[in-house]
C-alpha cells in the first residue's frame, strides 16, 4: 500500500546514497545505473516486507498469548526480477491482454499467504482470526513507518473491534495508549474504561464532537 511504498522509496534512497549511487552515476553510464538502482529497489523491498511480517509475527504471538501461530508468506513473480526479465514476462502476455481487455501478469496479482496453524485463514479463519490479522498487519506496519521516519505517525483503525474478543480488544487498547489514534466503530462501550480519549459521533451524517 501506499505507507509501504513509502517506506520503501526511503529506504532505496538511503542505500543508494550508501551504496553509492549518484547522480554522476547516472550521466556517466545511465545503463549502470538503472541496473544498480533495480537492484537496491529490490532489496528494499524484500527488507521492509520482511520487516513488517517479522512484527506482525511478535504482535500476533502476544495479541494471542502464544495459543496461535501464523506464517505469512509474500507471493509474487517480480521480486529480485531484473526489470528487463519483467519486460519480457509482460511482453510475452501482451496480446492475451488485449483480447480480455485486463492484465493476466504484474504486480496487481502479488498477495500475501497467511496461514494460522497451518491453516489458510483466508478460506478457513474465523471472522475474529482474520480481523486479527488485519490489525496485526496494520500493527506492524505503523511500527516500521515509526521507526524508518523516527516520529510517532497517527494511527487509523476502521472498524478494527468488531470480531474481536475482550482479551484482544484490551491487548490493542494498551499498545495504543502512548500514540496519537483515530478509531471508527459503531459500538464505542469498549473505551468506557479507557482514559485520554475523546469521542465524536456522526449522527444523521453529522459531525457531533
Amino acid at each position: 500500500d501506499k505507507e509501504v511504498r513509502e517506506k520503501v522509496e526511503m529506504l532505496a534512497e538511503q542505500m543508494a546514497e550508501q551504496w553509492g549511487v549518484t547522480e554522476e552515476l547516472k550521466m556517466q553510464d545511465q545503463m549502470e545505473w538503472v541496473r544498480r538502482m533495480n537492484n537496491i529497489q529490490a532489496t528494499a523491498e524484500e527488507i521492509v516486507i520482511n520487516e513488517i511480517f517479522e512484527k506482525a509475527k511478535n504482535i500476533h504471538k502476544d495479541i494471542t498469548n502464544g495459543k496461535e501461530n501464523i506464517k505469512i508468506t509474500y507471493v509474487t513473480e517480480f521480486l529480485n526480477m531484473e526489470k528487463n526479465k519483467i519486460k519480457e514476462v509482460l511482453d510475452s502476455h501482451l496480446y492475451i491482454d488485449i483480447l480480455r481487455k485486463s492484465s493476466v501478469k504484474g504486480i496487481q496479482k502479488d498477495d500475501i499467504l497467511i496461514e494460522i496453524n497451518d491453516m489458510e485463514v483466508q478460506k478457513y479463519g474465523s471472522q475474529g482470526q482474520n480481523r486479527t490479522v488485519m490489525l496485526v498487519l496494520k500493527l506492524a506496519n505503523f511500527e516500521v513507518l515509526r521507526e524508518k521516519k523516527e516520529e510517532n505517525p497517527i494511527l487509523l483503525l476502521d472498524d478494527i473491534m468488531s470480531e474481536l474478543d475482550e482479551n484482544r480488544i484490551n491487548f490493542l487498547l494498551k499498545y495504543i495508549e502512548n500514540y496519537q489514534s483515530i478509531i471508527t466503530t459503531t459500538d464505542s462501550s469498549f473505551v468506557k474504561n479507557v482514559d485520554n480519549i475523546k469521542i465524536s459521533k456522526v449522527s444523521n451524517g453529522r459531525l457531533e464532537i
